[in-house]
């Protein structure tokens, strides 16, 4: 499932200025996949991509109650 990535995100710019941020990667990426993150051919799958836009969307959803 989603996890948060061990990296970086400019999430700091928004905690900077005392906004609680977060980074958060929705995608669920096979290993192969995950090898190639910021690579010449980075890519993912349609199935991977569209489970991470609902997770997103779910997300969302939930802050806006």
């Amino acid at each position: 499932g989603p996890y948060v990535l061990p990296g970086f995100t400019d999430s700091r710019h928004f905690r900077a200025r005392g906004v609680h941020a977060y980074g958060l990667n929705p995608f669920a990426l096979e290993e192969t996949e995950a090898m190639g993150v910021h690579g010449h051919d980075e890519h993912i799958s349609i199935e991977i991509f569209r489970e991470g836009v609902k997770f997103l969307y779910e997300v969302v959803l939930e802050l806006a109650r």
